[in-house]
């Protein structure tokens, strides 16, 4: 006998979900290496800040009402979504830039990224007028190559195989005059490519920005649009990153890694010096953690700034190299799955952000559903559209993970909003799914007129809208004269999809299978 309700997965909504091999090391960059990892101190992130303060965005912190109700505490949200290349990362690459010598500068830059990284070198390089060369994946979309060549990055796809301007800011102004000319070579899913495209076109330095595959066509024109050169190369970020590598080698130019570079973390750090000035006094900081540059930035600032101050690294279960680092107490290659935080998914904790925060932060893992969630309920509640990555301190709060007392200050880090259409529509209808406003229902009937439009009949009086519907004659074993007929529903929530489910069961009995997600959240 067929249950009346299941809990299924059978609502198939495509996020690329696929596992991926194995990770490995395919590079040595000497300014991430487990023999010699770099420290960090306040004073290193003052006088980033000092440096690419007038480059960047000062970002809003503002507070929640809704996430504040739920979560039973005061929480914050620090919008880095509002930084010009849609994510914190143009902290990190602006201040490499910077650092570069002008003989390095003229180089040029090539950063291998699939989104974030690569469009923020490629504005900050065409601020700059630090030339950027951006490899990307060969999963990109056209929009993520457009965005790197819309910042006058060289963008270079190869068909074989964000909070993000902080850092890059702070990267490029770290760079002497000589080494500015050389110019940057990143490797990057988004984001940090589009800081440094960015601060490299504004200081002047030649950035060159590699992509994986994967990354959408807006994500590279982005880069382009900053005057960054962009290189599509690599069926994953690992391989982007290693043909940036290589690639600043031949050149002569600079590979500054977005995820573990010194001047990188010590930008991303410049969020945390933002958040005391703005609130005083905070409780719980979330921040959601890929290669770990963000939360070793904001990690060494908040440390000394409010000791008692609470760290929590949020990450995706898809991806949990923070997690496999800390259990074998040093970063270590993990498998990952693609997400809908894809600015996350990294195989390996950096080994600098790992070695500075490894004693000092708790970690979290959400799973896909609360982020889909999250994403929609900012939608909904704020009218702010925000990545999967953004979203995982939102979502942490939503399933309950994070908790914090009655009155206590918690900041969570929006760290980008750049979030493709296709993804977000994905996002939004696994969000109604985990909110229990999608339905996915079977019902064996006869083939027979007036069978079909009853069943419509009863659903469209209960007010459910029918979203998808189809039918099967053959795939089924139930007689030759009876039709599968399979639709999803929209519902206001979970009371009105229970009631939904109890009212087919009376008609159909033992011929419906009614699917929900069944997701514990908070309201």
């Amino acid at each position: 006998m067929l249950s009346r309700l299941r809990v299924s997965a059978r609502i198939v909504i495509p996020l690329r979900f696929a596992r991926t091999k194995p990770a490995v090391d395919l590079y040595r960059d000497p300014h991430s290496n487990p023999d010699s990892t770099k420290s960090l101190s306040l004073a290193d992130i003052k006088e980033s800040y000092d440096r690419i303060k007038d480059g960047i965005i000062r970002t809003d912190c503002k507070r929640s009402d809704y996430f504040s109700r739920i979560a039973g505490c005061e929480v914050y949200y620090k919008k880095e979504s509002k930084q010009r290349t849609g994510s914190f990362k143009e902290r990190g690459a602006r201040n490499a830039l910077l650092c570069l010598s002008v003989e390095d500068r003229e180089k040029g830059v090539v950063v291998g990224s699939h989104g974030n990284y690569a469009r923020a070198m490629a504005y900050h390089g065409n601020m700059l007028k630090v030339p950027i060369t951006c490899v990307l994946p060969r999963y990109v979309t056209l929009r993520a190559i457009s965005r790197c060549k819309e910042f006058g990055a060289n963008v270079i796809v190869k068909r074989t195989g964000s909070f993000k301007e902080r850092g890059a800011r702070n990267a490029l102004l770290c760079l002497s005059v000589e080494d500015r000319e050389k110019g940057v070579v990143v490797g990057s899913h988004g984001n940090y490519a589009r800081a440094m495209a960015y601060h490299g076109n504004m200081l002047k330095v030649p950035i060159t920005c590699v992509l994986p595959r994967y990354v959408t066509l807006r994500a590279i024109s982005r880069c382009k649009e900053f005057g960054a050169n962009v290189i599509v190369k690599g069926k994953n970020v690992a391989e982007a990153r290693k043909y940036a590598f290589d690639l600043a080698q031949e050149k002569g130019s600079h590979f500054i890694d977005g995820h573990d570079h010194i001047d990188v973390i010590a930008g991303a750090g410049t969020i945390a010096l933002e958040i005391f000035e703005q609130l005083k006094e905070v409780d719980t900081i979330l921040v959601p953690v890929g290669g770990g540059a963000l939360l070793a930035g904001i990690t060494t600032a908040v440390k000394e700034i409010s000791p008692n101050t609470r760290i929590v690294g949020i990450e995706t279960k898809a991806s949990q190299c923070f997690t496999k680092a800390l259990e074998k107490g040093k970063p270590v290659l993990v498998k990952s799955r693609t997400s809908l935080a894809s600015s996350l998914a990294f195989p390996r904790a950096g080994y600098n952000s790992f070695n500075i925060v490894k004693d000092k932060v708790d970690i979290v893992s959400v799973k896909e559903h609360y982020i889909a969630l999250a994403q929609l309920r900012m939608l909904e509640q704020h009218k702010i559209a925000v990545e999967g990555g953004g979203a995982v301190g939102f979502a942490a709060l939503l399933s309950d993970q994070v908790k914090a007392k009655p009155g206590a200050k918690v900041v969570t880090i929006l760290s980008g909003g750049n979030v493709d259409c296709t993804v977000l529509g994905h996002s939004i209808e696994k969000g109604l799914l985990a909110d229990d406003r999608l339905v996915l229902v079977d019902v064996f009937m006869p083939d027979q007129a007036g069978a079909v439009c009853e069943l419509l009949d009863i659903t469209a009086k209960t007010g459910a809208n029918v979203k998808d519907i189809s039918m099967d004659h053959i795939f089924h074993h139930f007689g030759v004269f009876t039709i599968k007929l399979t639709y999803i529903a929209e519902t206001r929530g979970r009371e009105h999809s229970l009631e939904l489910q109890r009212i087919l069961s009376q008609r159909y009995q033992d011929d419906l299978v009614f699917y929900m997600k069944e997701t514990k959240r908070a309201v």
